[in-house]
């Protein structure tokens, strides 16, 4: 399996500032799936969408 070293370096990041368990899978899933939504087009506005979709709705904008 191809692993992302863009995700190897988030939970590297993640671990060595001492977030939990828990808390390192749901960063690292909600990150995954904007990647997914979003492909390699991650501008500012699409950003916004997201986390507003997120917020307000609890769900991945389509």
């Amino acid at each position: 399996m191809n692993k992302s070293l863009f995700l190897a370096c988030v939970r590297a990041e993640l671990k060595t500032s001492n977030y939990s368990l828990p808390t390192e899978k749901v960063s690292l899933y909600w990150i995954k799936g904007f990647i997914i939504c979003n492909g390699k087009s991650m501008g500012d506005h699409k950003v916004k969408i997201f986390l507003n979709n997120l917020a307000i709705e609890n769900q991945y904008p389509h």
